[in-house]
């Protein structure tokens, strides 16, 4: 049996998932197909029953069982009612191509939205078979699609792609929620650059070695990059709380990001209130040892930065769920994004009364991820770093680290009356405080980078280089210095590691093994060298301005070692397996032509952006772009008709396909360059 759809208005005809509502793109309401109206009668789509009508939506039960739905525009729920006159209601018989009402367009152009009108089969899952559907451009009331229904028995064949996208939701998910970690990140790691500068010339070593800093208006400047640098430290959770709703949502992220707020100091409230009705809340005195602190002035659980992780994940998912919720005429107003904020308070209110039945089961969980790298002994900065660096092609070393520099697994200690949890906010608070720095911490934190990021994979690339045919050594000489730069300076390792991470897993290996032992190394000799990137910036000022104590001396020693360390396994394994490295290839690949370089790309990038979009599959393959320090960050319709091959050829250092939607492609350090000129084109 077959029924067609009619077109509710004249324009032309889109596929439902080129639409930018990604409830409707991603087909969660059911299988249909979308027009751009260029008309402002509406056309009845379907013969049959009006069962539902809101203004910018009506639902049309049909003979046979099918339910069709007519969304007119995308976000037009708030819109006045007269933007929309109808001459039927709820609960008329409409014909095809029956004239029913009347949009006023020019108000909806004028409120800032999209004409895109969808029509969908929201029972598709269970009812349709096949929708073939025109292309081009068709007249209102005639008609542009065919469905075929299938037979109740054929209804139950739809359970093997709902697995599939099931996959692609948690792979999707684990690489966004990495990626949104880098925010606070950034801003942690920039402030505590401020932190380091103010410190480093207010101890006294520094002042003594250089008196002339000891002058009373350069210590109040000092001290004021010290205090500044401290605010992330001290409001980290509520920044988790509001940075991963905020890079996690694909629509209304300011909503998103102020639901996070909203809901974290809702949480806390809530703890609050339960620890005080049930004689829990302790005396300032006692709140260290109850596991109690201030949240931004509420006493509450002491969760760190998972209280923020935890309100994020959960506004987010009430964010997805409630951003266009259509509310009745009578609650209009808080329909829509206003929605949001609201279900984030009562959501979190709930969870701020379950957590403290179950936090403490938790943080006996997390305490257990903490003894087993503290079980370790001097082996524990070696599994973390040797761990990080094994799952950085998979995008989600940010987890792991997150867990150890801001949560009890990376340590507690008690600083100025208060316990400080993880490693690198213990870190931050002896230098804001002015304490030694314990090398309990800092052996998570930059300086077991340093032996690897600094000397070991600049070590690398020279091997690449000298065992680059001699001809084509000049055309990747660029290349390879872009990225020692980058390591050296930044630790931005990647640029370095997608050269030969593909093309040799025995040479990564030895890479994490060597990152590893590199962390154990330093951490047995004593040295002390906090922060987070593990570059030159990292050593001067956290070491070397720091004074002798922090033993900045020994990471030069050490590097020496792990430099021809890599050299000579590099060249040696290359060598040996004839691996195709840069320079290495029979014919040199386009990435490394100067001519290739300077004549292709956009006006603003050496990338050939149309290319790479055409190597991903074509705007209408991508479902969502982003990006972190290095990589582009997609989700597509799908992934196995994305040309690795070509996208290689145009530049990327490596191509990762987390599952059949998720996919990474490698760029370097100007991934941002190229995301923009993929946005323009999309």
């Amino acid at each position: 049996m077959t029924v067609n759809l009619f077109a509710p208005f004249s324009g032309e005809l889109m596929a439902l998932t080129s639409v930018s509502d990604e409830t409707f793109a991603s087909k969660m309401m059911g299988d249909g197909l979308a027009i751009k109206p260029e008309t402002d009668e509406i056309y009845a789509p379907v013969t049959g029953r009006i069962e539902v009508m809101q203004k910018h939506a009506l639902g049309f039960s049909l003979k046979g069982g099918l339910e069709v739905l007519l969304h007119i525009g995308i976000d037009t729920v708030a819109l006045p009612d007269e933007v929309f006159v109808y001459s039927v209601k709820a609960g008329d018989e409409v014909t095809a191509g029956q004239v029913i009402g009347r949009v006023d367009w020019q108000a909806v152009d004028n409120a800032g939205l999209e004409r895109t009108t969808m029509l969908v089969v929201t029972n598709s899952a269970d009812k349709l078979e096949k929708l073939t559907a025109k292309k081009g451009t068709v007249k209102a009331g005639e008609a542009c699609a065919e469905l075929l229904i299938k037979g109740a028995t054929e209804a139950k064949t739809v359970k093997k792609p709902i697995a599939k996208k099931q996959k692609f939701k948690l792979g999707g998910f684990f690489q966004e929620l990495g990626k949104t970690f880098m925010l606070p990140v950034a801003l942690m790691a920039f402030m505590g650059l401020m932190l380091g500068l103010g410190s480093s010339f207010s101890s006294p070593s520094t002042i003594d070695a250089f008196p002339f800093l000891g002058n009373s208006v350069l210590q109040v400047i000092f001290r004021f990059l010290g205090a500044i640098g401290g605010f992330a430290f001290s409001n980290l959770p509520v920044m988790f709380a509001m940075a991963i709703p905020l890079g996690l949502a694909k629509k209304e992220k300011g909503v998103a990001a102020f639901s996070g707020f909203v809901g974290y100091m809702v949480m806390n409230l809530s703890i609050n209130f339960f620890l005080t009705e049930t004689g829990h809340l302790a005396k300032e005195e006692l709140m260290q040892k109850a596991g109690q602190g201030m949240a931004l002035g509420v006493q509450t659980i002491e969760m760190g930065v998972l209280g923020g992780i935890i309100t994020g994940i959960i506004v987010y998912n009430l964010h997805k769920k409630f951003y266009n919720i259509q509310l009745s005429d009578s609650f209009a107003f808080f329909g829509g994004p206003r929605f949001v904020p609201i279900i984030s308070s009562l959501v979190m209110a709930i969870v701020g009364i379950i957590i403290p039945f179950i936090w403490p089961l938790f943080a006996f969980l997390i305490g257990q991820v903490g003894r087993l790298i503290q079980s370790a002994g001097v082996f524990g900065p070696f599994l973390f770093f040797s761990g990080e660096r094994l799952l950085l092609p998979f995008g989600l070393h940010h987890i792991l680290v997150a867990t150890i520099r801001f949560t009890q697994a990376g340590g507690s200690a008690m600083i100025n009356g208060h316990e400080v949890f993880g490693a690198l906010n213990i870190f931050y608070a002896e230098l804001q405080n002015h304490l030694p720095i314990s090398g309990r911490v800092t052996s998570f934190l930059s300086q077991g980078k340093m032996p690897t990021f600094m000397f070991g994979l600049p070590g690398a690339a020279l091997a690449m280089y000298h065992t680059a045919k001699p001809e084509n050594r000049k055309k990747i000489k660029g290349l390879l210095i872009s990225g020692v730069i980058a390591t050296f300076v930044t630790g931005i390792t990647e640029p370095i590691e997608f050269l030969f991470l593909f093309i040799s897993p025995f040479l990564w290996i030895f890479h994490v093994i060597m990152t590893g032992a590199g962390a154990l190394v330093v951490s047995l000799l004593g040295v002390k060298i906090g922060n987070t990137d593990g570059g030159i910036l990292d050593f001067l000022i956290f070491g070397v301005m720091q004074g002798g104590y922090t033993k900045w001396y020994l990471i030069p020693l050490v590097g020496v070692i792990w430099f021809f360390l890599y050299y000579f396994i590099f060249k040696k394994v290359i060598l040996w397996k004839n691996l195709k490295t840069p320079g290495r290839e029979t014919q040199l690949e386009p990435e490394y032509s100067d001519e290739e370089l300077s004549n292709n790309g956009t006006a603003n990038s050496e990338y050939d952006a149309p290319a790479i979009l055409s190597a991903l599959g074509g705007k209408e393959n991508i479902e969502s772009l982003d990006n972190c320090i290095t990589r582009l960050r997609l989700i597509l319709k799908d992934g196995n008709i994305v040309d690795d091959a070509k996208l290689m050829s145009l530049g990327a250092l490596g191509v990762v396909h987390l599952d059949d939607t998720s996919l990474q492609v490698i760029i370097g350090t100007k991934v941002t360059t190229v995301r923009n000129a993929l946005d323009q084109l999309i």
